[in-house]
């Protein structure tokens, strides 16, 4: 678990981890430099826990994705669920996706990467259910074939519901700093590794309030908002580049780690095209099969790609390397 000024919902989350059908061996907190009652409401639940609780005070300000790859290294068992600070666990969060990767270890050993995720309702902040599923209100499914090349663009699972097993902590960590999101990595390791597990039922309650409003947003309406507003696609210019710079990163990796050309002949590709853009790119993108989910998300990536706008974005030529 990672925390950051947590206060307000971290005892309602840290007691459905208590109390899961599963029970866990530890539990590693990373605080990032709380400054209100986090660290109290930690130190005291760890005096009281029957779970082994290891918490480490970070001395500066590590944020979200090296904070949660100093916890995961941190870990000690076989298999390391993340937790965010504010969610509520479902009582059989952890022995739900548990079975799925043991399930999996057993045909396949326990030498192959494996995530196992699942789907989260959305709940208010006083706990009411908003939706019963977030990958519905974003238009998000499980990708089963060539997952790796639709994780590319575009992330389709939840870190806060994620179990990985040990051979997937040694390889993906630690997390490199230009990648979109520590679960983003994660997933993108995995489908190239070994294998993504998908539990089709909201196994955690995903709580959306003033400081965390991703929950309920993701409907057509609000996304085609995004995409006529100005600062919407300046923004999403930014992501075109944060999605590159992360291609980059998976590409030196998959360099020093394995020796498949097919896979690494994708990655190349999809590099390339996203330095080139135009319309070319368009069409090579879903040949290739590296597009998103959903209309709008789509239609919105073709306009980027022919504008070129965020290819002004590269800093220096950092991005432009040869590989």
């Amino acid at each position: 678990m990672c925390t950051y000024n947590g206060e307000q919902y971290l005892r309602e989350q840290l007691a459905t981890i208590e109390t899961q059908t599963l029970f866990p061996c530890e539990l590693v907190i990373c605080d990032d430099c709380s400054t209100d009652n986090t660290v109290d409401i930690l130190e005291r639940f760890g005096s009281q826990s029957s779970i082994p609780v290891r918490l480490y005070k970070n001395e500066h300000n590590l944020g979200v994705i090296r904070n949660f790859s100093k916890a995961i290294e941190l870990c000690t068992g076989d298999y390391v669920a993340l937790s965010d600070q504010d969610d509520f666990w479902e009582i059989n969060r952890l022995e739900k996706t548990y079975k799925a990767i043991s399930g999996e270890e057993e045909k396949l050993g326990r030498d192959v990467p494996l995530l196992a995720y699942s789907d989260l309702k959305v709940i208010d902040e006083e706990g009411k259910l908003i939706l019963p599923s977030l990958m519905r209100a974003h238009s998000i499914r499980h990708i089963e074939k060539k997952p790796t090349n639709r994780l590319l663009v575009q992330n389709f699972v939840t870190g806060s519901t994620c179990l990985i097993n040990r051979s997937l902590v040694e390889l993906s960590t630690p997390i490199p700093d230009k990648v979109m999101m520590h679960d983003w990595w994660l997933a993108l390791i995995a489908s190239i590794m070994g294998k993504i597990l998908f539990i089709p039922e909201s196994l955690v309650q995903y709580r959306q309030h003033h400081a965390n409003v991703i929950g309920a947003k993701g409907t057509l309406r609000h996304n085609i908002e995004k995409l006529v507003k100005a600062k919407g696609v300046k923004n999403a210019n930014k992501t075109m580049v944060r999605l590159l710079m992360q291609a980059i990163e998976l590409r030196k990796w998959m360099g020093s780690h394995m020796n498949s050309r097919e896979s690494i002949d994708d990655i190349d590709a999809y590099i390339h095209i996203l330095q080139a853009g135009g319309l070319t790119a368009v069409l090579k993108i879903y040949i290739l099969g590296t597009y998103r989910q959903g209309i709008v998300a789509n239609l919105l990536m073709i306009y980027l790609l022919i504008k070129r706008k965020y290819v002004q974005l590269l800093q220096g030529d950092i991005t432009r390397q040869p590989l």
